[in-house]
Formats: structure tokens, C-alpha cells, sequence
């Protein structure tokens, strides 16, 4: 349904008309010779009269192959009257100008009798147009002839649309195209311009999705197809059926944010499209969703704790977790030994005065007198630092003969892998970075992942087509998709490689310039796993480079000034913020990766109409807050701020700035306030509201200040203090004075055991040897408490980023809410991880679950680092912060993402040999893990056997026969190192025979030097129970027996689990009971419970001992998988069919083979409901191994 106001509006806009064009319309061209170019086959409709029509013919010569004449060719000729009488073509036209038009026509006569037509305008005949006519037989030609001798035309009185009429004067005519031209000296050639656009309703738009957020509904859909879109129309409903009213109009992204939607109400929403031409499209497929109260989705954090050996005994901290009650309490446990007398509630640190280095910790929550789970347990750092060793890169050389070597430089963190701690993303900077003002070559930049233990986990090269600098790569880390595992995310270019190896887009791309820069060639946005390091989606970069020149240079430094970050727009779900430029031309990205699908969500553009006070007012570093109170954030960007829905929300016209600080300054005051230094206005430094942009105050100053720094820093002043380089001196929140010094002013961090913030910068002009100072709120002057450059040695740590004198990051992300700072070793070889050990009473929530303060760590290694900084106030006279508005998602891992090795034995052949060439290295068992852990076995006389059909435990597919002298192996050191702390080992098993020892799984060698083997699945000799025999990597061994004995001739499904502090065996019989715990063993909490491993095979079907192979199997084996988590018996191979145990056909595993399977089988197969009934039917008669089973 068209909407004339909203039509109007849009036409408005488009052409500063009052009316649009309409579907179908052509449309004149509106450059200075005001081209109208019509296929005389393209007409809007025609009419036959006088036994005569306009028909169609084809022609190799004509524009398209194709067009009109009058027929019959009889003669016949309509010289008056012809509008009521002759054969007629109409052509809706749009018009855009007035005055006089001027008529060509392209055409071919058969003869002197056949060599005109008449035109007009709006159904008129016009003496100027008609009787025009071609004296040409002989070819296509281009007239404006008329037979009076003068040329074709005629008056356009006013725009809009208009009908351009055709007639037929003498049968036969042909005529190919008609051209109109506001220019009197315009010449057509050839087949003449294009055809002129002509006017179409674009396609309804698709994929629209919609989400209740607090007091709002928030939707997203695909960005339409067509080329010339204006807007968006968002209709609303309280109906299913509507009717529909419109709630916004030229909405100009594919998202919005109905913010008059009430809680608990369920609206009905449909989008349509309008283009330039005011066409609007078909309504999209209607969605509903009701706005409700939500909570930002934050990452499963654990306790965090962490332990530190010091002169009084061992210093233990950890989390207060955001989803823990104000009131929780805590126990803290040495070993299993609980160390407190009584549950500790006012801080989250405690000193243990009997501690050693060899103790072990564990922190249990007490919430309404219950002690909940205890932590996982941690051991005591012998230092107040840890060093996380790195694979440094090689360096190279460049085009131009430089070497260079590569420093680490920028880290982040993020919860890759959903086990509740955080791992490291490190980026790599060669040691030729080029600031975007300097010309030359770079090396790669290359982006790590590791465990905080050091553990590689992979490694991104951003290749030759990203160049290195601090200004080029923006890598985001988070848990973007809110599924409890964090992503990195950052622009790449041809030539990348993923964690994985894979090489992004042209792998022979080279788009350096003789300056060393990258001013063409492809850009994209990729999103790379947090385990693997492999690419998940790459799209084209928004926001895309498009003309160097509009960005305020021509050669290249302006236009790749990027920023990134993290923003919750919708209030629960985090979306990326992707920038360019901010000295002139403006461009902010939001991105949403959702479902596995990487989506546009916005893009707010400095160009754009209404959005000029926007350009040019980034700073080198940006922040996000919900400045406004509406529970979504904004985007801070230096002296301007970009609501939640890509609109500009201020512009404070200041210009562009070096630094900026958005906190709670001050406590009295409602809302967020921002410091903000500038290099561009007599503004030098300003304090201002951040949700309006009022200037509380401002220091002037009409130089470049190119520093500024904000926290509470005194002991006697409520609020921040502030300070910079636009004035002398330390202020409070009021503007007012308090001393003539100045702290310094790269960075801060909470250290101490006061509510105060502590500053690091370095001892050297460099920025190259870090130190931490504190203000000392008696003299007035800051005071140097740390020389971190001398741990552990003279001048071993280093700070980065030259004058700025960065940490590598500085979070919250061990211990309690103070913050760790990470720096480089000297020699480049590792990150040296600080905690604090003042003892504090101040208890504050981890400040990694304040979203704000969470998003800060994430966006700080964007540009020039910042500190972060949370919603609340931190210093004296706080406040408790409240419990943060938060829920935390719980990795969905599924058993086998952990799956370390699977071998089922079914793709043998049924009687013959495991492997007769096992001499020549050939793999015997595929590892259905995809780990490529592939069993082997020596040769058809030690390796065992496929059993015959029917020899499983569901008698369908294979099983490993073993007579009593083979066995099968592992061999790739990946599986043989295997050694975690929690783990799942599983099997099926039938022994034939009850006699001696035989072991179903072992392990050979020993770690600890013993005779027994580091591991044993097995039957044991002495009562014939089945038996857990495994050493740690603590050195304690645990033995397990069974509740039960094991028969002969029985099917059995076996599992050992280890979570780390309790050992237990199930078994399952088949018997119906399903698996039972057979076995249970509580282990020593100080010990490191890891599986011992000397690095030697994994053997099924017999064990080692002294070094002999020994305990061989007699019977069957089938499903071994190992896990590398304590699985719950629900999750075990066979736990869904109970005795039945694993249907090959069940694929919806509901323990039956039947029509509700069909689904799965008609996807995967493409069967019809008639074959699948006869298959069925067919496999119940014949082959369904349960018959009996059923029967009874």
C-alpha cells in the first residue's frame, strides 16, 4: 500500500519534488542535455485501431535486436484526426525539466510511402511533432525531420509524469528508438544512448528478525539487493494481521530500535524498502517479539584465584563474581584443609601466615550458610609476576634491504576456550611500524593466542597487505556471538592467513606502493575462532576506503586511521564497532556476528546528509558507555558521540584529540562524565557531561595537548582528579586546583591496598623502562613506588609504544578487582604477567563483569592505549557498586568438541586382519575425532582382527576380536602427550574368558620410573572386577575397582571419569538399568591430578609392565573414546538407547528406527515417504536385531 505522505516525504528528499516517480515510469536524465532514450519495443502500453497495431519485429541493426512497426503494410495512411483514429504507443515519462524538448527518432522507412509517424504529448496532437519523418531507405537512421520542414519538438510545461504518445501517419513505418533532449545541439550516433532508466517498486525486504530488549524491540534484516534504496519503512502491529502503521520512515540502515514498545507487550513488525524514485516495496514477512527486561551477556567467568609467596606466608586473591549477592562470603582452603575460622565477608584476599610455595588454594562461595563448589585448585606463584613464555617470529628483510625483528606489543584477553579463565591474544609488531605519516616498508603483523601457562594456540599473519603500525590494526577480542567463547576479530586483506594456515582471499596479491603503503586491493572483515585461530567469516570492510583523497590527504595517512570496539546497541547482545578516520571525513561500522553469520548492522558516515558537525572530531582512542540511560551504549568518538541506532547523538565541534576518559567522575552527579584533551581547538582540554556534551568546564589552550589523565588520585578529594597539558596542575571534578604538580599522564591502575589509583609510565624519555607511581596527597606530588623495568633484573621489562610507555594491557584479570598489568621481557621472549599483594579491605565485583569496563579492556590496544574504565566510581567516599545487570552464558560444549581420539573399528573388513602391513607404517583404525590419532597395528600376527557381523554390543557394524596375544596402538605424539586434568575414558568390552589379568586399554612406559605403567583400563586377577589403575602427573597413583565382578560372554560399556578431585567408574550390562556408577575415589586435592604421561603409545587390547607387554585381551572391544572432560553419564557414547545401546538407522536417537526419523533420512538421502515406509518395514522383518527384545 502506498503511503502519499510518506510518498511525498521521500520524494522530497530524493529530488525536491512534490510527487514521485511511479512503477514503470521512465525517468529523464537530469545532466545538462536532459536525455530522455526510449526502445520504442519498451512502451507502457499501445492500442490498435483502424485494422492496424504497433507489432514487433526483429533486427540484427537495431538497439536490442528489436523494433516496432505499423501493420498491416497496405498502404493506408491517417494524416488528421489521428489521435481518435491510428494505431497508438504510449510511454509514461518522468520529467525533471521544463521548457522545450526536442524529438529524434532512429527508424528505417521501407519507401516514400512508409516514412512517417506522428508524436505527442499527453494524448495531444501537436503540430510540431507530427508528420515526422526519415528520407533514408537504406539503413537505420537518426531524424528530427517533420514534413514541414522544421524540426521535431515540443513544450514541457511543468515536471512529473507525463505520456509521450505514437502514432501511425503511413502503415509500414519501423522505428527503433525515440530519443528526447533538452539541447538543441545534442547529435544522436549509432544506436544512441542507453535506455533510460525506467522506474521499479524494489523487492520486499528479507531475513527480518526481531528481539525484545528492555522497553524496546530491536530489529535486523538483510540490506536490499537494488542499488538506489532511500529508506526503510518499519511498520508496527498489536495484531498478527495488522493493520500495520508506520513507526519510523527513512530509516537508513537495516536495523532499528523501536524504542515506544512496553515491557511485557508482543508487537508484530514488518519492513519495507523505498527507493530514490519514492517506490516502496511489498511488506517483509511479519515477525513479533515482545520487549522485556534483559541483562548483557558476559562471559562464565571462574574464581580466578590466584596465589603469591611472600615474606608473611602466601597472599591468596580472587573473584567476586557478578552474579554472586552482595551478601556472599568465602572460605578459603589449603589443600582440603578449610584455613579461615570463620566465612570472610569483607574482602576477597586473604594472607595464609603457614602457606609455602608447595601449598595448593581453593575458594568455596558461602551464599545464605551453604558453601558452594570450591574452585579449582592453583599454586602458589614463587613471585609477585609469572613469565608467559612466546614463539617469537622471525624477522626478515624488506623490499628495500631493512631487516627487522619482531617485540611484542599489544595484547588482549579473552575466555577462548569457555573454561571460566582467560587466555592471551598478543599482537606482534615488527620493529619498522610505521606511524601513517611516514612513508616506508613493514614487516607482517602476526596475532598469537596463548594459554596464561604459555601454551601456543595459534598463530593469524595479517601478510604483506596490512601494514604494521598503531594505527592499522584494531584487533577486537570477545565473546561476540554470546555463546561462552571469545572470538578475535580485525580487518585483513589478501593474503592473510588464518590460525589454521588458510590463506584469505588472493594468496599472490601485492598492493604496497613504492611508499611501503596500501592505498588499493581488497579489504575485509574476518572473525577468527578463539580455539583455533581459524577464519569463520570474512566480509568486504565496512568502512570501505573508497577515494583516498576524501579522507584529508592524497597520500595516504588520514585515510587509514583505524579505531575498533565492543558495544552492547541493543542492551543484551555485543556488537563491533569498526572506524575510520577521524581528522576529516567520519565513518563508524557496526557489525553483529550472530548464528555464524557476520551482518551489517549500521554505518554512520561524516558525509551523509545532516551529519557534517560529525566530521573530523576522533580522537586517536574512543570509548563506549550507555552515556544516555537507555541501557544500550553509545559510541564516544573523541568530541562527538553516535547513539546505540548509528545517529549522531552530539557534537561538541571541538576537533580531533589525542586522549579521552569516560567514567563516573563525579559521584554527585548524575551520570557519566568525559575528559578530553584536544589538538585542534582553543579548547585544550574540556570536561564535559557525556550525555549531552554540555562543557562543564575546559582548560584553554590553542596548542596541540597531547596528553591527558583521569582517576581518583587523592586520599583527601571526592571524585577524580584531572589533569593535562592544556594547564598546570591537578584538578578536582568542580574545576578547582588542588596543586600546582602533576602526576604523569600515559596511564593508570588500581595496585594498592586504598581505593586510589596508581600511574605507570616509564623512567625514560623512550617510554622503553616502565615505572608505577602514587600521588602523595600530603606533599601534593607524585611519588615513585615501583621500578618495574628492574624485575626481576636491571632493565629486563620494557614498556611499548615509545613516548606513550604502554603496558602490553592492563585488566582485571586474576585475583580481585584490582588490576594485573602485563609488559614485555627486554628480550622479546615473553610477557611477564603482574598481581598485586597488598592486602586490601575494599570489596568490589570483578570489574571484568562491569560491561563498560569489560569493553574498555577489549577496545584498548586501539591507537594510543588508554586505561580503562568502569561505570561506577572507584575512590574515596564510593559507594558498593551495585550486583552488576548481567547473565553469563554457559558454553554449550557438546562431548565431542572435546573429544580427544574415537575409534569404532567399522570400516574394516568383517574376518580379516587389523593390518598385514603394519611394517610399512599404513594406519589400521581412522580417528573419528578428525585429530588424525589413527590406531595401528605391527602385522596380521600381533595386530588383532575385524570381528565377524554381529559381534558388537548393538549387533550392527565391527568390533576389534583380540585371541589373547594382539594389540593395536597409537602413534602420534599428540595423543600419546595427552595428560589432562579432567577426563573421560570409554569402551565397550566382552571377554571370552575370565582367566589372568587383561587389560582393554593401557599405556606404555612409566613418567615415574616405576614397574607399573602410567595407565590401566583392565580385568584384574584377584576377584575378576573391572579395575582403574592410573599414576598422575603429581606422582600419586589411584586404584579403582568395580562393586561387582565381570562375567564372560557379557557386553560391557566401561567408563572412568576424573574431574580432577574425584575418580569414578561406571558400567552398563545391558541389563536395562542403563550405566551405573560401579566405583568411587576421592583424590588428593594438593596433588596435580593431570594423567601421567612418558609420552609412549596408547595400546588396546593389552598392557605394560617393566617393560614388557603384558595382560593381554581375549574377547572383543569397540567404542574407545577419549574425552578431555569429565562427561556426565548422559553424555556417554551409549547412554541414549540404555541396554539397547548406538542404532546405526536411529538418527534422531530415540532408541527406535521409525517414520520420525524420516526427516533425517529424506535430508540426507532425498528418500520419498513411500521408500522410507518399505525400508522400515523392510529392516523390522529382516534385520532388526532387537526383535526379540521387543517381543518380550
Amino acid at each position: 500500500m502506498k503511503i502519499s505522505v510518506i510518498k511525498f516525504y521521500l520524494c522530497f528528499l530524493a529530488l525536491s519534488s512534490a510527487c514521485a516517480y511511479g512503477i514503470g515510469e521512465f525517468v529523464q536524465d537530469k545532466g545538462s542535455e536532459g536525455i530522455i532514450s526510449l526502445e520504442a519495443e519498451s512502451f507502457t502500453s499501445k492500442a490498435p485501431k483502424s485494422s492496424h497495431s504497433w507489432n514487433l519485429i526483429n533486427s540484427p541493426d537495431c538497439s536490442g535486436n528489436e523494433a516496432m512497426q505499423a501493420q498491416p503494410d497496405d498502404g493506408t495512411s491517417i494524416n488528421t484526426g489521428y489521435s481518435a483514429t491510428s494505431p497508438s504507443m504510449e510511454f509514461d515519462v518522468y520529467f525533471v525539466k521544463t521548457g522545450t524538448h526536442y524529438v529524434w527518432f532512429r527508424c528505417l522507412p521501407l519507401d516514400g510511402y512508409s516514412d512517417s509517424f506522428h508524436i505527442g504529448l499527453d494524448g495531444e496532437e501537436l503540430a510540431s511533432a507530427d508528420r515526422a519523418r526519415s528520407s533514408n531507405f537504406e539503413s537505420w537512421n537518426w531524424s528530427n525531420s517533420t514534413m514541414d520542414g522544421t524540426d521535431a519538438s515540443f513544450e514541457v510545461d511543468s515536471t512529473g509524469l507525463h505520456t509521450v504518445n505514437v502514432w501511425m501517419r503511413e502503415d509500414g513505418f519501423r522505428v527503433d528508438k525515440i530519443l528526447l533532449t533538452t539541447s538543441p545541439s545534442f547529435t544522436p550516433s549509432g544506436i544512441g544512448p542507453d535506455e533510460s532508466i525506467r522506474n521499479y517498486a524494489p523487492s520486499a525486504p528479507e531475513g527480518l528478525s526481531a528481539s525484545g530488549i528492555n522497553n524496546a524491540v530491536s530489529l535486523v534484516w538483510d540490506e536490499n539487493p537494488e542499488t538506489d534504496i532511500a529508506g526503510y519503512m518499519v511498520k508496527r502491529s498489536l495484531e498478527p494481521e495488522g493493520a500495520f502503521e508506520i513507526a519510523a520512515s527513512d530509516v537508513k540502515a537495516s536495523s532499528y530500535i523501536d524504542n515506544e514498545a512496553e515491557n511485557g507487550t508482543t508487537y508484530y513488525y514488518v519492513v519495507s524498502a523505498v527507493d530514490t524514485a519514492g517506490n516502496e516495496s511489498a511488506d517483509s514477512e511479519p515477525v513479533f517479539a515482545a520487549s522485556h527486561v534483559t541483562k548483557r551477556k558476559m562471559e562464565k567467568l571462574g574464581r580466578g584465584t590466584v596465589a603469591v609467596d611472600i615474606d608473611s606466608g602466601v597472599y591468596v586473591g580472587w573473584r567476586m563474581l557478578g552474579t554472586e549477592p552482595q551478601e556472599v562470603e568465602y572460605n578459603v582452603y589449603r589443600g582440603s584443609e578449610k584455613i579461615n575460622s570463620s566465612s570472610i565477608s569483607n574482602s576477597t584476599n586473604f594472607i595464609d601466615t603457614s602457606g609455602t610455595q608447595s601449598s595448593t588454594y581453593r575458594i568455596a562461595a558461602v551464599i545464605d550458610g551453604e558453601e558452594k563448589e570450591k574452585s579449582s585448585p592453583v599454586s602458589v606463584w614463587n613471585n609477585f609476576y609469572k613469565d608467559v613464555p612466546l614463539e617469537r617470529p622471525s624477522g626478515g628483510t624488506t623490499l628495500d634491504g631493512f631487516d627487522y625483528s619482531y617485540s611484542p606489543n599489544d595484547a588482549s584477553v579473552g575466555d577462548l576456550d569457555g573454561d571460566g579463565e582467560y587466555e592471551i591474544v598478543l599482537k606482534w609488531d615488527p620493529s619498522n611500524s610505521k606511524d601513517n605519516s611516514h612513508s616506508g616498508y613493514t614487516g607482517n603483523v602476526y596475532i598469537d593466542a596463548y594459554e596464561m601457562d604459555g601454551t601456543f594456540l595459534w598463530r593469524v599473519d595479517l601478510g604483506k597487505n596490512i601494514r604494521a603500525g598503531a594505527h592499522y590494526t584494531q584487533f577486537i577480542v570477545y565473546d561476540l556471538n554470546s555463546d561462552g567463547m571469545a572470538e578475535m576479530i580485525c580487518r585483513t586483506a589478501d593474503g592473510a592467513k588464518d590460525g589454521q594456515g588458510n590463506v584469505i582471499g588472493d594468496p599472490n596479491a601485492d598492493y604496497r606502493n613504492s611508499d611501503g603503503r596500501i592505498l588499493s586491493g581488497s579489504e575485509y572483515l574476518t572473525v577468527f575462532d578463539g580455539q583455533t585461530g581459524a577464519a569463520l567469516a570474512i566480509e568486504d570492510f565496512e568502512p570501505a576506503r573508497g577515494n583516498v583523497s576524501d579522507w584529508g590527504d592524497s597520500y595516504g595517512n588520514r585515510v587509514d586511521r583505524f579505531l575498533a570496539g565492543v558495544a552492547y546497541l541493543d542492551g543484551e547482545r555485543p556488537s563491533v564497532i569498526m572506524t575510520r578516520g577521524y581528522y576529516e571525513k567520519t565513518v563508524l561500522a557496526a557489525w553483529d556476528w550472530r548464528g555464524g553469520q557476520l551482518t551489517l548492522r549500521w554505518i554512520f558516515d561524516s558525509d551523509d546528509p545532516g551529519n557534517s558537525a560529525y566530521a573530523g572530531q576522533g580522537c586517536h582512542s574512543l570509548s563506549i558507555a550507555d552515556v544516555d540511560q537507555d541501557s544500550r551504549d553509545e559510541i564516544v568518538f573523541g568530541s562527538c558521540t553516535i547513539d546505540d541506532d548509528g545517529t549522531g547523538l552530539y557534537s561538541t565541534r571541538l576537533g580531533h584529540g589525542d586522549a579521552l576518559h569516560v567514567a563516573d567522575m563525579d559521584p554527585s552527579r548524575p551520570g557519566l562524565e568525559v575528559w578530553e584533551c584536544h589538538e585542534t581547538s582553543a579548547s585544550g582540554a574540556t570536561y564535559r557531561d557525556a550525555g549531552t556534551g554540555e562543557i562543564i568546564w575546559e582548560h584553554e589552550n590553542t596548542g596541540d595537548v597531547g596528553r591527558a589523565l583521569a582517576s581518583n588520585i587523592d586520599n583527601r578529594e571526592i571524585g577524580y582528579q584531572l589533569w593535562s597539558f592544556a594547564a598546570g596542575g591537578t584538578y578536582n571534578v568542580d574545576g578547582s586546583q588542588i596543586s600546582n604538580s602533576m602526576p604523569s599522564l600515559n596511564f593508570a591502575i588500581w595496585w594498592t591496598g586504598d581505593l586510589q589509583r596508581e600511574m605507570l609510565h616509564a623512567a625514560d624519555g623512550q617510554g622503553m623502562n616502565p615505572v608505577m607511581e602514587k600521588w602523595n596527597s600530603g606533599d601534593d606530588y607524585p611519588y615513585r613506588l615501583m621500578n618495574i623495568y628492574g624485575i626481576p633484573d636491571s632493565y629486563s621489562t620494557n614498556a611499548n609504544n615509545y613516548t606513550k610507555a604502554n603496558p602490553c594491557l592492563t585488566a582485571d584479570i586474576l585475583g580481585d578487582w584490582r588490576e594485573e598489568m602485563i609488559y614485555r621481557s627486554s628480550d622479546n621472549t615473553k610477557l611477564r604477567i603482574f598481581t598485586t599483594t597488598y592486602k586490601t579491605s575494599h570489596r568490589i565485583y570483578t570489574l571484568m563483569h562491569d560491561s563498560q569496563y569489560r569493553s574498555a579492556v577489549a577496545w584498548q590496544n586501539v591507537g594510543y592505549n588508554q586505561p580503562p574504565h568502569p561505570s561506577f566510581y572507584i575512590g574515596l567516599g564510593m559507594t558498593p557498586p551495585p550486583q552488576p545487570d548481567i547473565s553469563v552464558v554457559t558454553p554449550e560444549v557438546k562431548p565431542d568438541e572435546l573429544v580427544a581420539a574415537h575409534w569404532n573399528f567399522d570400516g574394516g573388513t568383517p574376518g580379516a586382519a587389523m593390518n598385514d602391513t603394519g611394517q610399512t607404517g599404513q594406519p589400521s583404525v581412522p580417528d573419528l575425532s578428525g585429530n588424525g590419532y589413527d590406531l595401528y597395528a605391527w602385522n596380521d600376527t600381533y595386530g588383532p582382527a575385524f570381528s565377524q557381523e554381529g559381534q558388537t554390543p548393538s549387533g550392527l557394524g565391527l568390533s576389534c576380536r583380540l585371541s589373547g596375544g594382539q594389540d593395536a596402538y597409537t602413534t602420534n605424539q599428540g595423543i600419546n602427550s595427552w595428560s589432562p586434568e579432567e577426563w573421560t575414558i570409554e569402551c565397550a568390552v566382552k571377554l571370552d574368558t575370565l582367566e589372568g589379568w587383561q587389560t582393554f586399554i593401557g599405556r606404555d612406559g612409566s613418567s615415574q620410573g616405576e614397574a607399573e605403567s602410567d595407565f590401566y583400563l583392565q580385568k584384574n586377577g584377584i576377584d575378576n572386577k573391572f579395575r582403574l589403575n592410573f599414576d598422575t602427573a603429581g606422582g600419586q597413583r589411584y586404584i579403582l575397582d568395580s562393586d561387582f565382578p565381570a562375567q564372560a560372554g557379557q557386553w560391557y560399556y566401561l567408563a572412568a571419569v576424573s574431574d580432577g578431585s574425584t575418580l569414578k567408574m561406571y558400567a552398563d550390562a545391558l541389563d536395562g538399568s542403563g550405566s551405573q556408577l560401579a566405583g568411587t575415589l576421592s583424590m588428593n586435592p594438593e596433588n596435580d591430578n593431570s594423567l601421567a604421561s612418558a609420552g609412549q603409545n596408547w595400546t588396546i587390547g593389552r598392557g605394560w609392565f617393566d617393560g614388557s607387554q603384558v595382560d593381554h585381551l581375549t574377547g572383543f572391544i569397540d567404542d574407545v573414546r577419549f574425552s578431555s572432560r569429565a562427561l556426565e553419564p548422559s553424555e556417554f557414547l551409549h547412554y541414549q538407547c540404555g541396554a539397547w545401546g548406538y542404532i546405526d538407522s536411529d538418527l534422531n536417537e530415540d532408541c527406535f528406527v521409525d517414520l520420525e526419523d524420516y526427516s533425517f533420512f529424506a535430508q540426507d538421502w532425498g528418500y520419498s515417504l513411500q521408500q522410507l515406509v518399505s525400508f522400515c518395514s523392510e529392516w523390522l522383518e529382516n534385520s532388526n536385531p532387537y526383535s526379540e527384545l521387543i517381543a518380550e
